[in-house]
């Protein structure tokens, strides 16, 4: 198989992703196999821009139910697929750490509607999820439900049985 690439115009370095292959084509359909190659290039660099399925199909021409069934069919599509869903999420955690570290210029206007400048807002949240993303075990929120003491079964099933009750 050869190597193709996906290029994203996004700034996004190109995505080295196996050549899919046409699973099930019959001999002949050359031409039919080459544009569905074409269709799912163009799905695959379109999805590792946007990261949703619906927005790629629409930009590729490709109907979302191709999709799935090109991944019932194709695993090769299947693993291009998730690499393009990896580049999309790299995007995404590049976009929510751009916020949070560098910031983002809001315009400022005054009562009149005059511009006056720009000011930088940072967003504590998104650092939040991505410190949390890092370093689940430091920073993940935590919950601890202790129970001493001993659980009658018996009355739980008491109270299971009138509460079906209740709902017949």
């Amino acid at each position: 198989m050869n190597d193709s690439t996906v290029n994203s115009s996004s700034g996004v370095e190109a995505v080295t992703v196996m050549e899919i292959g046409e699973a099930g084509e019959e001999e002949g359909e050359m031409g039919t196999a080459l544009q569905t190659l074409h269709r799912k290039r163009a799905f695959l660099e379109a999805f590792s821009e946007t990261g949703i399925i619906t927005a790629a199909c629409r930009a590729s021409g490709v109907a979302r139910h191709m999709v799935y069934g090109w991944q019932e069919i194709d695993p090769e599509f299947t693993a291009a697929f998730h690499t393009a869903q990896s580049v999309s999420t790299e995007l995404l955690e590049r976009e929510m750490l751009r916020r949070g570290v560098e910031g983002v210029e809001k315009p400022r206007w005054d009562s009149k509607g005059n511009y006056i400048g720009s000011v930088r807002e940072y967003s504590d949240n998104l650092l939040m999820f991505a410190i949390k993303a890092r370093k689940p075990d430091q920073y993940r929120d935590n919950s601890k439900i202790e129970h001493t003491g001993s659980i009658d079964l018996g009355t739980i099933g008491e109270l299971l049985q009138g509460h079906d009750a209740k709902r017949a």
